[in-house]
């Protein structure tokens, strides 16, 4: 039966009328329908006269490789069995982790982007997401380490925010007056950190009316953000320990960077940290609100970099002691409360 391929649409399609000029069945255009044998008889002869050229390539392309290239692959399969090169050495004995941006450079964040390419993942890194010289981690070190009593506070900002919500009123009466006046103080050093346009308290009703910052990044770390900075600190927190302990400790680390596979997957990492001499990093996903949906997600994850359990670590606010145990039994995950946390990353260090 005679066939046709559009020039114009790339359609092939049988036609029953005898080999002759018609009309393409998808876009309309004239076509000219051959004789099956004429037309398979051409397309091989086409397919060898290529095969010819490419494998004329080949050869020219083998001649000028020098033969030391020869070895890379097992040079490549042999590196991975190597603990990662280390970073250039950021010492923090002496820094004040709430005011350095020290390690926002491209060369502390080198080795974590060369593991994760060893893994096929290009890893996007923004060196900004670890100047510790503005107000976030300090935000964020007071509010974990209050977070029992902030706790509720924190979902109603949360849930103000993610509705588009300008500002907030905070009823304090059903709070004990010591509870109440903690929060209001937190809510002023928030204040201060500009974190809100305005905090006034109400004596008459004794509620406190919060006005947010219009800023994104104000935002973003009051919506659930703020967790990533205390996770960032409590793995500073720990390495400066190291440091002070061995008198000189190498590492690489990041927070927010996005992984992009040679597949086109991608993934957010919101914490990692490459110790110095150690085969991989450890990883740290925070999470402020549900995140059943996503252990699935963090399974693959880890399962995808070759991450031992202990490794992968899910930090979930509300979580208590007997589920972190239940969970990390269930999943090769490590869960962790979030005073747990500096406990767990000092093992890995």
């Amino acid at each position: 039966m005679p066939l046709y391929r559009c020039n114009h649409c790339g359609h092939i399609e049988e036609t029953p009328a005898p080999p002759q000029q018609t009309t393409c069945a998808a876009c309309g255009k004239p076509v000219t329908a051959h004789d099956a044998a004429t037309l398979l008889r051409h397309v091989m002869q086409r397919y060898t006269e290529l095969n010819k050229q490419y494998t004329a390539l080949q050869q020219q392309s083998s001649a000028a490789a020098p033969a030391a290239a020869e070895p890379a692959p097992q040079a490549a399969a042999s590196a991975k069995k190597q603990p990662a090169k280390a970073a250039p050495s950021v010492d923090l004995r002496n820094a004040a982790l709430h005011s350095t941006s020290a390690l926002a450079t491209d060369a502390q964040h080198k080795p974590l982007q060369d593991w994760f390419a060893g893994r096929g993942a290009n890893a996007i890194i923004q060196t900004a997401n670890v100047d510790m010289s503005g107000f976030f981690d300090e935000a964020a070190e007071a509010i974990g380490s209050n977070y029992q009593l902030m706790a509720p506070v924190m979902e109603h900002f949360r849930r103000t925010l993610n509705r588009g919500g300008e500002g907030m009123r905070l009823d304090l009466q059903k709070y004990e007056p010591q509870d109440a006046q903690h929060i209001q103080n937190l809510c002023r050093k928030l204040h201060g950190w500009t974190f809100f346009t305005n905090c006034n308290y109400k004596k008459q009703d004794k509620t406190l009316h919060i006005g947010f910052q219009s800023a994104t990044a104000a935002r973003q770390f009051l919506a659930g953000g703020w967790l990533e900075w205390f996770a960032l600190g409590a793995a500073l927190a720990e390495i400066k320990k190291k440091q002070a302990e061995q008198g000189s400790y190498s590492f690489s680390l990041a927070r927010g960077l996005t992984l992009q596979f040679v597949n086109g997957d991608k993934n957010e990492l919101d914490v990692a940290v490459l110790p110095e001499g150690q085969k991989s990093p450890f990883v740290i996903e925070c999470k402020t609100c549900e995140f059943r949906k996503d252990i699935d997600k963090m399974v693959r994850l880890a399962r995808r970099l070759s991450l031992p359990k202990e490794r992968f670590i899910a930090l979930a606010v509300d979580l208590d002691e007997e589920q972190t145990k239940a969970l990390s039994a269930m999943y090769p995950l490590h869960f962790t409360p979030m005073h747990r946390l500096q406990e767990h990353i000092a093992t890995l260090l």
